[in-house]
């Protein structure tokens, strides 16, 4: 299969595939009994040059201890293997890198993490559509091709993502109104935890890696040619097999919740936790 193509300046296309053919994932330790989790950002993009999400998977990542073992907890009680993925904010580049890092750590669990308008309700996506807004990347050179504004052509118009949301919102909506009795400011900032059904107008990276991760995850064993550019260089990225019953979802946060990154943190926290713990995803983690 192929993903829309993009148009991009010559030398930056050529560097955006060089860097995604050589990029080799970090190798995943001795699986243990534990489960994993695989929690994900976005580096900056104008006009944000600190994107929120990084510090909000730094600030998961600190309370790690060794090797990887965070203080995070599944339905049994037992500790968690933590990996953090921060991905650049680059067209095909980007989910290019979290399939990768996925296909190499397995987790038993993913949440992916982007930033949407300064202040807004804290999204929980049901899905990703097949769609890309005309707007340039980090890079400022790339965008989708004005004729083949789909993520991945003959794909699903819509892919719905394989996660307890509505347990994960009620549980991140307690943990929000503590935060904010401690911050009131925080209120302004997040008012609430929703779902969020998938949406044309959500069409830039944050949308690209969600659909391309569970489209990835769906059919694995395929090759999916990313980064084409009319006749110039692409890239086949080889879908992981085996993962296509990993819970995945994705959240937007509000821009300026990095003003609360603690706070943010912690939210996050529940929500792995809460993933962990719920009936719907217990089958699918204990293997």
């Amino acid at each position: 299969m192929r993903a829309g193509s993009l148009q991009v300046d010559a030398r930056q296309h050529q560097a955006h595939v060089a860097f995604a053919r050589d990029y080799v994932a970090t190798p995943a330790p001795p699986r243990s009994a534990r489960r994993r989790v695989l929690v994900s950002g976005f580096g900056p993009f104008p006009p944000h040059a600190i994107n929120a999400t990084t510090d909000l998977v730094a600030a998961l990542a600190d309370v790690a201890g060794v090797a990887g073992v965070a203080p995070l907890r599944d339905r049994d009680g037992e500790l968690v293997e933590l990996r953090t993925v921060v991905v650049p904010v680059l067209w095909d580049v980007a989910p290019i890198v979290l399939v990768r890092e996925i296909e190499a750590f397995r987790p038993d669990l993913i949440l992916m993490n982007g930033i949407a308008r300064d202040e807004q309700p804290i999204w929980l996506e049901r899905g990703a559509r097949n769609v890309r807004s005309l707007r340039d990347d980090a890079s400022g050179t790339a965008r989708p091709a004005e004729r083949e504004l789909v993520v991945v052509h003959e794909g699903a118009p819509e892919r719905r993502l394989d996660f307890p949301v509505d347990d994960v919102v009620a549980a991140a909506a307690i943990a929000l109104e503590r935060e904010v009795v401690a911050t009131p400011a925080l209120a302004a900032v997040a008012p609430s935890v929703v779902a969020i059904e998938p949406r044309d107008d959500n069409g830039f990276l944050c949308n690209q890696v969600t659909y391309v991760v569970d489209h990835a995850l769906a059919h694995g064993g395929e090759t999916l040619s990313m980064l084409r550019c009319g006749g110039d260089e692409s890239v086949l990225l080889m879908l992981p097999t085996g993962l296509a019953h990993v819970p995945r979802a994705f959240v937007h946060w509000p821009a300026r919740i990095g003003a609360h990154v603690a706070a943010g943190g912690r939210i996050l926290r529940v929500m792995v936790e809460t993933a962990l713990g719920t009936a719907e995803c217990a089958p699918a983690l204990m293997r």
